[in-house]
Order: C-alpha cells, then sequence, then structure tokens
C-alpha cells in the first residue's frame, strides 16, 4: 500500500507544479482562452478550422501548404467541430494535456536515465516551471505534441529499465 501511495505523490508533484502555474497562463491577457498569441497557432488554427469544415488544407479558401506541422492542424481539426468560439479553448486545452503526458514522461525518463526517482522527480518538475517551454505549450502551438513525441521516442529505446513500472 506504501508504494502505491510514493507512486502517486511521485507523479503528482510535477503535475501540482504544472496546475499551479495554469493560472499565471490563462490569466495573462496575451494568454487568453480565446486568442492565440503567436502568428503561427493562429495559422495552424486556420487550417485546422479548414479541415474540420471540409475544406481541406486551405487558408482564405485556397489550398496551400503554408503552415509546419499538417500533423497538429490534423489533431486539433476536431476542436472546431463544436462552434466557432471554443476552438481556440479546446486547442489549449490539450496543450494542458499534453504538458501533463510531457511531465509524466520527464520523470519517467530521468529516473530511468539515472536509475533514482529523485533525480527523475527533480526534472520533471524543473520542466513543468520553465516559463518557455510553459508559454508555447499553453499558446496553441504543436510544439507540445513534438515533444511528447520525442520523449516517448526516447522512453522506447530505453524501456528495458524497468525502473518506472
Amino acid at each position: 500500500m506504501g508504494g502505491r501511495i510514493t507512486l502517486v505523490l511521485y507523479w503528482a508533484l510535477p503535475l501540482a507544479i504544472l496546475f499551479l502555474a495554469l493560472p499565471f497562463f490563462v490569466l495573462d491577457t496575451h494568454l487568453a482562452w480565446y486568442s492565440f498569441p503567436l502568428d503561427d497557432a493562429w495559422i495552424h488554427r486556420v487550417y485546422s478550422e479548414s479541415l474540420a469544415e471540409g475544406r481541406g488544407f486551405a487558408y482564405n479558401d485556397e489550398q496551400e501548404a503554408g503552415f509546419t506541422s499538417p500533423l497538429w492542424a490534423l489533431i486539433t481539426a476536431p476542436a472546431h467541430w463544436f462552434s466557432p468560439q471554443w476552438g481556440v479553448p479546446i486547442v489549449k486545452l490539450a496543450g494542458a494535456l499534453l504538458a501533463v503526458v510531457i511531465a509524466a514522461c520527464a520523470t519517467c525518463l530521468g529516473t530511468k536515465i539515472s536509475g533514482s526517482r529523485v533525480v527523475g522527480l527533480v526534472g520533471g518538475c524543473l520542466l513543468m516551471i520553465d516559463p518557455r517551454g510553459l508559454f508555447v505549450i499553453f499558446s496553441g502551438m504543436e510544439s507540445g505534441l513534438l515533444l511528447v513525441l520525442w520523449l516517448g521516442a526516447i522512453l522506447a529505446l530505453v524501456r528495458e529499465n524497468t525502473m518506472c513500472r
């Protein structure tokens, strides 16, 4: 029983830090829930909205490929099925969920590489307090997805070590 409690605390600390940082990004006027602070995030929104409406990769009703991450446009397209005003908040929520996965993966990876749960925990916590990383994740950019894919690939490479199971 004590092992399960320790494991819950082990995963919960980086997530608690993430959720403590969340209000600073949600309440910031540049990161408001209904707008994107970066042009690239807005460009991806236009393409994903076009996909959601069945018009393909269109920008201003013209078929184009003026974006850097078609996978992000595909993944965020369903966010625009609900209603136009909910597209941006749902994409930002997806970024927050990706941050949760990033925290878990970073903690696990740090543990696997170092052999120490404390080192893994510190690594996951440090990643969750980096303001640049949090800005990108909560700004609607595809960087959170990229980090999850990278961390997942690295974890797959080091999976022989079973410390994180």
